[in-house]
C-alpha cells in the first residue's frame, strides 16, 4: 500500500529527515520525501492507517493538509 502525504512546514532538508524519520517509526513503512514538493510518500506491504502517518507527522512538528 502507497499513501502520498502533502506536509506543511517542510522548509530545508533537515525537516524533510525528521519527517522521513517520523513516518519510518511506524514498523513495517518506507518513506521518500520530496521536499520541493512539499510531499512525502508513504509505502508498506501492510494496511497503511492515515490517522496513525497524521500522529506520528504531527508529533514531529508538522501539518498534515491532505493524505492521497
Amino acid at each position: 500500500m502507497k499513501k502520498t502525504i502533502i506536509i506543511n512546514g517542510m522548509t530545508n532538508r533537515f525537516s524533510a529527515s525528521k519527517v522521513k524519520e517520523a513516518i519510518e517509526s511506524i514498523p513495517g513503512v518506507s518513506a521518500t520525501v520530496f521536499l520541493a514538493e512539499k510531499k512525502a510518500v508513504a509505502q508498506s506491504n501492510d494496511f497503511l492507517d492515515p490517522n496513525e502517518l497524521v500522529s506520528v507527522i504531527l508529533y514531529a512538528g508538522y501539518e498534515v493538509s491532505e493524505i492521497l
